[in-house]
């Protein structure tokens, strides 16, 4: 029987490209993390954590929405799979395939980009499913 577990990212929020990280997150089947507090982070100007410019969960509530299922939409056919391939398709162009014959290319340009017949936005992914 072969055991699986879940991997998170660093907290996501702490990071200077929160797009580019959560594209970075399926690419490698990582879940996002987040470092949030329940008040701004002003607040910990004056502590030991003043290095954490941006941790109030009012601010981050609708990115860690738009994370979870950014993340999940990709990773959800992958889950109890192995990556059996990762090949660079094209510059900034990348697929992972499972051992369950699912498909991932992900974007990482800042523009539009194709695989043979696959239109991918940038810094975005489109999922195959092999059923």
């Amino acid at each position: 029987m072969r055991e699986s577990f879940w991997l998170f990212t660093g907290p996501v929020n702490l990071t200077s490209d929160f797009r580019r990280e959560l594209l970075r997150a399926v690419d490698y089947g990582l879940f996002p993390n987040f470092y949030i507090t329940s008040e701004s982070s002003m607040k910990l100007v004056e502590t030991a954590s003043s290095d954490l410019f941006s941790t109030g969960y009012e601010n981050w509530r609708d990115k860690i929405e738009f994370a979870y299922d950014f993340v999940s939409k990709a990773l959800e056919n992958t889950l109890n799979s192995r990556l059996v391939e990762r090949v660079e398709v094209a510059d900034g162009l990348f697929r992972n395939t499972y051992d369950n014959g699912t498909s991932i290319t992900l974007n990482y340009n800042e523009n539009p980009a194709r695989a043979g017949d696959l239109e991918i936005e940038p810094l975005s992914y489109v999922v195959e499913v092999s059923r």
